[in-house]
């Protein structure tokens, strides 16, 4: 889990899986999309890398962070496996 989740603000954000399987992921504003996908690979056992979060036809890119996204509090994503 990243270091600066002590400080500041956190979301939960909800990702479904197959829309069966459902996480609930507490994040920071400025993790990144890889952050969560790290978190996400804790959790499912999955690696990282064979992950990808979207939400519609849009698919988040690693670097990006999650406030660039606009993405907030209570916010639904996507988790597929590649």
């Amino acid at each position: 889990m990243p270091a600066h989740w002590a400080k500041g603000l956190t979301y939960l954000i909800s990702l479904a899986l197959a829309s069966f399987v459902l996480f609930t992921v507490k994040c920071n504003p400025d993790d990144t999309i890889g952050d969560l996908k790290r978190m996400l690979s804790l959790l499912t056992g999955t690696r990282a890398d064979k992950i990808r979060i979207q939400k519609g036809y849009i698919v988040y890119k690693d670097h990006v962070s999650l406030q660039d996204y606009e993405i907030s509090h209570g916010s639904s994503l996507e988790m597929y496996y590649q």
